[in-house]
């Protein structure tokens, strides 16, 4: 099916699809004259979006997510000259401590939850340092974050439930949605959806939606924004 196809199918549901790179690009235009001083990449791999926020919003500081060593090592590496780009060597989740990390075949789907999906081989798993979007704050007095992305293999609810504090003065949350279990107890989509909107957010746009052989979704990307700041006409 098209893009053309399946916006068809959406539209009738508000909703449009787009490719994966244009949340980034709709963010600036959508949060309009509103001051972007921090933002959050959880799961920043090897920073490809961090460079495009850090493009888009030159003044912000963003904080970069990632917990597997190498690639926080390539992190620190890529943005050594870039001060305003922070890496951080942690993953996010509901509670800060100590969790294992299921490090699989491809680094980018690697998780906190244990994958199910066949094609998601997992090569050994990693004790890592957890911490949570309040905690986070409260220990290097950050007063609010701006934008949140997260890319966690299906760990983005349990984020976001430790980010209480952090989602109230948050203008846009991007983040990726799962419409199968791919992992033990992975984010559902209603559920990601509910808690987002319990906290003040409206889904502006889901954008290019990865599909199964069959045709059936696998994931996507969700932009949502406050609701003052979603026009509705």
């Amino acid at each position: 099916m098209g893009m053309p196809t399946i916006n068809q199918v959406l539209r009738p549901l508000g909703l449009n699809l787009q490719r994966w790179h244009q949340p980034l690009e709709d963010i600036p235009a959508l949060l309009g004259n509103s001051r972007i001083t921090t933002i959050v990449d959880g799961g920043a791999y090897k920073g490809n979006k961090a460079a495009v926020l850090l493009e888009k919003f030159p003044d912000a500081n963003v904080y970069c997510f990632e917990p597997q060593p190498e690639l926080f090592s390539h992190l620190t590496k890529r943005f050594v000259n870039t001060p305003h780009c922070i890496p951080v060597n942690q993953a996010l989740s509901a509670s800060p401590g100590n969790a294992d990390l299921f490090i699989t075949d491809e680094r980018y789907t690697s998780s906190l939850m244990q994958p199910l999906a066949a094609d998601i081989k997992t090569a050994a798993t990693q004790e890592v340092s957890v911490t949570t979007l309040d905690h986070f704050m409260q220990e290097n007095q950050i007063n609010s974050i701006d934008i949140i992305k997260l890319d966690l293999q299906g760990n983005e609810l349990p984020a976001l439930q430790g980010g209480k504090n952090a989602l109230a003065g948050c203008k846009a949350v991007l983040v990726e949605v799962n419409f199968r279990e791919r992992y033990a107890g992975c984010t559902r989509v209603e559920e990601l959806f509910a808690h987002l909107q319990g906290a003040g957010f409206a889904l502006y746009k889901i954008y290019e939606i990865h599909g199964y052989p069959n045709g059936a979704w696998k994931l996507g990307d969700a932009l949502f924004l406050k609701q003052e700041l979603l026009a509705t006409e």
